[in-house]
């Protein structure tokens, strides 16, 4: 089990998304609108995988960067002083991402972000997904705050 600094009953207080749309179980480091290290378990369960792909499930591509998305929005959210009852931004574009390991149900997702350059409202986060200490996503995702 993972040793976490933040459940899911804090994390839902930083993101409007919610069950089945949620992609962070817990965060266990955090440095306030600077860095912040997640986790996301994956299981079977999973709605997506009953169609993606029902004799070799893999976790989409796309589910894997809104993971990341999420867990930014999380580490920006903990720079206000008040809970959000809506987005405080919003994923506006996705730079040299690259799929190295494919996820499959039953693994444990390492999430990473990081704020590279932050110029008004919009910032450059360099993310990456590990799983067992393989490296399965990197890149920088670009995010517009309100």
């Amino acid at each position: 089990m993972m040793e976490s600094i933040m459940s899911i009953t804090e994390i839902k207080k930083y993101l409007p998304q919610r069950f089945p749309f949620l992609f962070v179980d817990g965060v266990t480091e955090v440095i306030p609108g600077k860095e912040i290290v997640g986790f996301k378990n994956t299981t079977i369960s999973e709605a997506y995988f009953q169609g993606h792909f029902p004799d070799n499930p893999i976790v989409p591509g796309v589910l894997l960067v809104e993971s990341l998305a999420q867990l930014t929005m999380i580490m920006y959210g903990m720079t206000m002083k008040n809970e959000v009852s809506r987005p405080i931004g919003y994923l506006a574009g996705i730079e040299k991402i690259r799929f190295r390991y494919i996820v499959r149900p039953g693994e444990c997702m390492m999430l990473y972000a990081k704020v590279k350059e932050e110029l008004d409202n919009i910032a450059r986060v360099s993310v990456k997904i590990k799983v067992e200490n393989k490296l399965a996503v990197d890149g920088m995702i670009i995010m517009a705050q309100k």
